[in-house]
């Protein structure tokens, strides 16, 4: 009966063993961390940094170009297709290829010329580290970096080139890419000024509470400030544009134009009367005529009679053919002040019919 008991019961002494042999079994140990068996996809030595490759998973070395994917320190040797035991947190030893000048408080890298070992250094990783120096006594004991669990793809973090907003490259992202320029105020809208360019605002409703323009209405969602109702630089740029054509006709043989048909018939032009009594800012002066090769030129003054002041730096030849020409250069910056008009200042060879002086100038918003 004795021996009929005795395979059994040693097959059942061995169970334990054969079980904790297999691939996938975690082990947490108090004194290291935690731990996984994994079966082995080439030769793994003891102390060697591992990564996870293939399906059905097995663990290789990394390799001297790898940059991020160790899962842990392999804590026993083991041929290819055998079991190793990987420590993934915690202490473990580690081989390093400089362990001659490795200290403790040294961060331990991947070695770029040796498989499967680290490197230790004392300033900032080149490539992804798997934990710090604990010990040098006897072997490099290293703590092992959260990112060495499994699962997780190693490395240390690699920060983008340039200061700000990171923004990554790739769908997905594989790479970083030119940073963003981040607003000046540490929260945005608080300290700093924003400007919006091409920007829609939505959701503005002028008639809510009666506002009369969009800068109140905008004022109760983003607190834009009010612009001033008077003339001042900053409405001059939100001015409004508008057009004053003087047109002489001619009175000479065949109606062409001689001199005294621009004071005779349009002295004291786009004159300057407004209730509001409000200042006209000229941007452009052009000219046509109604001839091919138009000779005729103009230097237009604005003044309270029309004269006094040239508008432009020089006297401006009409274009041909009904084209106007191009605009004349301002003579600073001309305006109709209230009570003042302009005289178009006509001269040179006459050889149109009728001519058309434009004058473009602005009036500040209301």
């Amino acid at each position: 009966m004795r021996k009929r008991f005795a395979i059994p019961f040693l097959l059942a002494l061995l169970l334990p063993c054969i079980a904790f042999a297999q691939a996938g079994d975690y082990r947490y140990d108090t004194a290291r961390g935690m731990q996984r068996s994994y079966r082995t996809g080439a030769l793994i030595r003891a102390g060697q940094i591992v990564k996870i490759t293939g399906n059905p998973i097995t663990v290789v070395p990394i390799a001297t170009t790898d940059t991020m994917g160790a899962i842990g320190v392999a804590l026993s040797g083991a041929p290819s297709g055998g079991i190793v035991m990987v420590e993934l947190t915690g202490a473990a030893p580690v081989a390093v290829d400089n362990a001659a000048s490795c200290s403790v408080g040294n961060y331990v890298q991947y070695s770029g010329t040796v498989t499967g070992l680290g490197d230790c250094t004392s300033g900032t990783p080149s490539t992804a580290s798997i934990g710090v120096v604990e010990s040098v006594t006897n072997a490099i004991g290293v703590n092992l970096l959260p990112t060495t669990t499994a699962g997780a793809s190693g490395g240390s973090m690699t920060w983008p080139a340039t200061p700000g907003i990171g923004a990554c490259t790739g769908t997905p992202c594989t790479a970083w890419g030119t940073s963003l320029v981040a607003p000046s105020g540490a929260i945005v809208g608080t300290t700093d000024t924003q400007t919006l360019t091409n920007k829609t605002l939505d959701g503005v409703t002028p008639t809510v509470m009666g506002y009369l323009d969009f800068t109140s209405s905008g004022q109760t969602q983003l607190n834009l400030k009010q612009a001033s109702l008077g003339y001042t630089a900053a409405n001059a740029a939100l001015s409004n544009q508008r057009p004053c054509e003087i047109i002489i006709g001619g009175t000479g043989t065949s109606n062409v134009l001689q001199a005294g048909d621009d004071t005779s018939i349009a002295n004291n032009s786009c004159f300057n009367k407004h209730p509001t009594g409000f200042t006209e800012t000229i941007i452009a002066v052009y000219c046509k005529g109604d001839v091919a090769s138009d000779t005729v030129t103009v230097m237009p003054t604005f003044g309270a009679a029309g004269t006094g002041t040239n508008i432009l730096t020089g006297a401006l030849t009409c274009g041909s053919s009904d084209a106007y020409s191009s605009a004349g250069t301002l003579n600073g910056t001309p305006a109709l002040t209230d009570g003042t008009g302009i005289d178009v200042g006509m001269a040179g060879t006459l050889n149109a019919h009728n001519i058309h002086v434009l004058i473009i100038y602005t009036v500040p918003n209301a």
